[in-house]
C-alpha cells in the first residue's frame, strides 16, 4: 500500500505519514503483499522484523493484531489489543477488531461497552455506527441481554436511512427488514414484559434548577446519537448534586441498562421508584429493576465435597447404577471407563415408569456423585454434621472405596437459590402431558409453601412474609410477586396465587376496563388485566395486535376470546389469528377438550363466512401428536400428507408444523449448496412404520419446490427405512423420537 508522505498516517496517530510510520513502510507493504498471496505466516515474520527495528509501532502492531485474530490466536491477540488501545484509546480500526472478536465469543456486554468507545470517536451523522449498533443488538440478544438488545435494535431501526423497497423473492433482507425481524423475534418471545416495554428518556422537569437544564439537554442530545455511556455520566453528576430529581434517576437507570450495566441500572431505577408518587408507575419500574439484576439473598449455605479413593471402579459403578436413589447422567456408550461419570443423588427412590408421579413422590436432587479419575467425589450443599447422604453413599459403595478424606469447602449457595432452584429426578418414559401437569403442581407448591419463607435479596434479605409488614418493602414485594405470576403465565400454567397474596396482605392487582382505555398507553404487564369485553371494537382490535406482537399469553387469550365471541364477519380478519391462538394455547396446556371446542367454533365461523382453511385440520392433528400415542396420530398425519400432497394446496401450513416438531428438517442440497431442501427421512420412517403398511402408499417422491409438494434430497421412493432420530446417520436406527418428548 503506497501512502502519500503528507497524508495522515495509517496508524491513526493523526500525524503526517512522513513524520510518523514512513520508516516501517517497507515492512508493512511486504506484509500486505504476502497476505494478498495468502501467506499469513510469512507476513507475520515481515511484521516482526519491522517491530524489531521499531518496537511498539502502532501501524505494524495493528497489522499483526489483524493476522492473529484471523488465525484465531486469541491468546496472543488479546494482550496486543490491550497494549494498542492503551497507547491509542480512540483507534477505531482496533476497536472494530475488538468488537468483532467479542462478537465471535458471544460477549454481548463487552461489545456494548466497546461500541460506546467507537461512537465516542466516530464523526456524528455517519451510518457506520448504526451498522455496529445493529450488530451489537444481535449479539446481545444471543447472550440473553434482551433489554439492552431491544434498545440497540430499536435505535438501529429508527436510524437506518435506506429507502423502503420490495425485495425480490429469495433475496437477502435489507438492513431495515433484518432489524425488524430481530426485533419481532425478541418482542414475541416469553421474555418478561417489563424487559420488552419501550421506554424513552424524560425531558427536564419544570422544577429542575435553571443551571441544570442545559446539562440535561446535553445528555439527551448525546443519548439521541447513541452515546449512552457519555449521557449516563452527565446524569450521574445530576443525581449526585440533586438526588431528589426522580426523572434523573430514571434516565440514569435506563442509560445504564442500555449499556448492560445491569446492577448499577437497577440501583438507579429503585431510587426512582422510591421517589415516584404514582404507585403503579413505581411498581412497573421496580419490576424492571428486579428483572434486570438478580439479587440473591446474603444468607447462604456451604457446599462441601468429599473424596473417597476408589478400589474397584467397575463394581462401584454397578452398585451406584443399580441403587434407586441414584440416577446416572449422560454417559456415552463408548466412553472410556476411566472418564468421569456423574450421578444425581435423590432424596427418595425413583418410581417405576408405570406409576403416576405426584408432587409428593417426585424425587428431588440433593447431591452429586462423580467418578473422576481414581476418586469418588460427593458434593453436598448444606450438609449436617452426621449427614444421611454421606452415610448412604458409603453404604452403597461398600469396600469398593476407601474411607473419605476430610471434606473440602468448595463454595456456597445463596439460600434463595438453594431453596427455589430445585432439580427433580423424573421417571424416564413419563408422558409429556404428565410431566407438564407435574411441573405445574411443583411450581404452585414451591411458590405457595417455600417462597413466602425464603429470604430474598430484593427484599432486604428478608422473607416475603417478614417483608409484608415493613412498609418500605411493600413495593418490592408486590413487584416480586408480579414477576412470579408472570413466570407461571409464560409457562402456560393455570395457577392461582391468590392465597399467597392474601397471606402477605397484598390486594389483587386492579382490573382495567372501560371504552376510553387506550391499549397503546397501557403498560405491557397490565394488558392481561384489561377486561376485553368492556372495550369498543377499535380498541379491542388494537389490544389484540399489541398482545400478539409482544407475546403476552394471558392478554392474547382474553382478547382473542372476546373477538371470536362477536358474530361471524368476513371483515374481522383478526378472527383467524384469534382462533389459532386459542387453539395453540389449549394445546400447550394439554387441554384437549378446550382445543377441540375452539376448533369446532373456528370451523363454524369459517362456514358462516363461506371460508375453508386447512389450519384447523393441522392444529387438530397437532393436538393428537401432543396428547396421543404415535399409533394414534401417525395414521392421521399420513391422511393429511396424502390430502395435501395430492391436491398441491395447503401443504405450507402442515410443513411449518412438521418443521417445528423436527419431523422435517431444512438441509442444504448436496447438488446445490446455495439451495435449501427438506429432509423427510424421519417423517418417512414414522409414516411407513405407523401410518401405513405399504412403502409406496404415500407419494413422497422428490418434487420441485414450486410444485407445492414435500420433497427430499434422497432420490427414489423410501424403502421402509429404520426409524431415524435427528443427529444420527439413517443407517443406525435408534429409539423412536416422538414430538415433545
Amino acid at each position: 500500500m503506497s501512502v502519500d508522505p503528507y497524508e495522515p498516517c495509517p496508524c491513526g496517530s493523526g500525524k503526517k505519514f512522513k513524520w510518523c510510520c514512513q520508516k516501517v513502510a517497507k515492512h508493512a507493504e511486504k506484509a500486505e503483499q504476502l497476505l494478498e498471496k495468502d501467506q499469513p505466516a510469512a507476513a507475520l515474520a515481515a511484521i516482526e522484523e519491522g517491530l524489531a527495528a521499531d518496537p511498539g509501532n502502532l501501524w505494524l502492531s495493528t497489522l499483526k493484531l489483524e493476522i492473529l485474530l484471523t488465525n484465531h490466536d486469541h491468546e496472543a491477540a488479546e494482550p496486543l489489543m490491550r497494549a494498542i488501545l492503551e497507547q491509542q484509546p480512540g483507534n477505531v480500526s482496533v476497536l472494530a477488531m475488538k468488537m468483532r472478536h467479542q462478537f465471535e465469543h458471544g460477549d454481548g456486554a463487552g461489545a456494548a461497552e466497546t461500541l460506546q468507545h467507537v461512537l465516542g470517536v466516530l464523526p456524528a451523522g455517519g451510518t457506520e455506527g448504526i451498522e455496529w449498533i445493529e450488530g451489537v443488538g444481535r449479539v446481545l440478544a444471543a447472550s440473553e441481554h434482551y433489554y439492552a438488545a431491544l434498545a440497540h435494535l430499536r435505535f438501529a431501526a429508527a436510524h437506518l436511512t435506506e429507502p423502503e423497497a420490495e425485495q425480490p423473492a429469495g433475496a437477502e433482507p435489507s438492513g431495515r427488514q433484518r432489524v425488524r425481524q430481530d426485533l419481532a423475534l425478541i418482542e414475541a418471545s416469553q421474555t418478561a414484559p417489563w424487559l420488552k416495554q419501550p421506554r424513552t428518556l424524560r425531558p427536564p422537569p419544570h422544577a429542575v434548577p435553571a443551571a441544570l437544564a442545559p446539562r440535561w439537554q446535553e445528555a439527551l442530545g448525546l443519548a439521541a446519537a447513541g452515546r449512552w455511556r457519555d449521557a449516563a455520566v452527565i446524569f450521574e453528576q445530576i443525581t449526585g448534586a440533586n438526588p431528589e430529581l426522580a426523572d434523573a434517576w430514571l434516565n440514569l437507570g435506563l442509560l445504564r441498562a442500555w449499556i448492560v450495566r445491569d446492577q448499577e441500572a437497577a440501583d438507579a431505577l429503585v431510587r426512582y421508584a422510591a421517589l415516584e408518587p404514582d404507585a403503579e408507575q413505581a411498581v412497573e419500574v421496580e419490576c424492571l429493576a428486579q428483572c434486570l439484576a438478580s439479587r440473591p439473598s446474603q444468607q447462604s449455605v456451604d457446599v462441601l465435597t468429599w473424596r473417597l479413593p476408589i478400589h474397584d471402579r467397575t463394581r462401584l459403578f454397578q452398585s451406584l447404577r443399580e441403587h434407586p436413589r441414584l440416577q446416572l447422567q449422560a454417559r456415552a456408550p463408548d466412553e472410556d471407563a476411566n472418564g468421569q461419570d456423574e450421578f444425581y443423588l435423590l432424596d427418595q427412590p425413583i418410581l417405576p415408569a408405570r406409576e403416576a408421579l405426584q408432587p409428593d413422590n417426585v424425587p428431588a436432587v440433593v447431591g452429586f456423585v462423580r467418578l473422576a479419575g481414581n476418586n469418588l467425589q460427593l458434593e453436598l450443599a448444606d450438609p449436617a454434621p452426621d449427614d444421611e447422604r454421606l452415610k448412604l453413599i458409603r453404604e452403597v459403595a461398600g469396600d469398593s472405596v476407601a474411607p473419605p478424606e476430610e471434606p473440602e469447602r468448595i463454595g456456597s449457595l445463596p439460600v434463595s437459590f438453594y431453596r427455589l432452584h430445585r432439580m427433580w429426578g423424573m421417571t424416564p418414559g413419563q408422558p409429556a402431558e404428565s410431566v407438564f401437569r407435574l411441573r405445574q403442581a411443583l411450581f404452585e407448591r414451591m411458590y405457595r409453601a417455600t417462597w413466602p419463607d425464603t429470604p430474598q435479596g430484593w427484599l432486604g434479605n428478608q422473607t416475603p412474609r417478614a417483608a409484608s409488614v415493613v412498609p418500605e418493602l411493600r413495593r418490592a414485594l408486590r413487584a416480586a410477586l408480579l414477576i412470579v405470576e408472570y413466570e407461571g403465565e409464560a409457562a402456560q400454567f393455570v395457577t392461582d396465587l391468590g392465597g399467597v397474596r392474601d397471606a402477605l396482605g397484598l390486594p389483587p392487582e386492579p382490573l382495567l376496563e372501560g371504552p376510553s382505555l387506550d391499549p397503546e398507553r397501557i403498560p405491557l404487564s397490565r394488558l392481561g388485566r384489561v377486561r376485553a369485553e368492556s372495550l369498543d371494537f377499535a380498541s379491542l382490535r388494537a389490544l389484540f395486535a399489541r398482545a400478539q406482537r409482544f407475546g403476552l399469553p394471558l392478554a392474547t387469550q382474553h382478547v382473542a376470546a372476546a373477538l371470536v365471541h362477536r358474530p361471524p364477519d368476513a371483515s374481522l380478519t383478526e378472527a383467524f389469528d384469534a382462533f389459532r391462538a386459542l387453539i395453540q394455547f389449549a394445546i400447550a396446556r394439554y387441554d384437549a377438550a378446550a382445543a377441540q371446542d375452539w376448533v369446532a367454533q373456528a370451523r363454524g365461523w369459517d362456514k358462516a363466512i363461506a371460508a375453508e382453511r386447512a389450519t384447523w385440520d393441522v392444529l387438530e392433528w397437532l393436538l393428537s401428536a401432543r396428547t396421543q400415542p404415535i399409533q394414534h396420530w401417525a395414521p392421521q398425519l399420513a391422511a393429511l400428507l396424502e390430502k395435501f400432497t395430492s391436491t398441491n394446496r395447503d401443504a405450507g401450513e402442515l410443513t411449518t408444523v412438521l418443521l417445528e416438531l423436527g419431523l422435517l428438517r431444512l438441509v442444504r442440497d448436496p447438488a446445490d449448496p446455495q439451495r435449501m431442501v427438506l429432509d423427510t427421512r424421519l417423517l418417512d420412517s414414522v409414516i411407513l412404520r405407523y401410518g401405513t403398511r405399504q412403502a409406496g402408499a404415500l407419494d413422497l417422491t422428490p418434487a420441485a419446490p414450486e410444485a407445492g409438494k414435500i420433497w427430499t434430497p434422497d432420490a427414489g421412493r423410501p424403502e421402509a427405512p429404520g426409524v431415524w432420530a435427528p443427529g444420527q446417520e439413517p443407517a443406525k436406527p435408534s429409539k423412536l423420537w416422538v414430538p415433545d418428548r
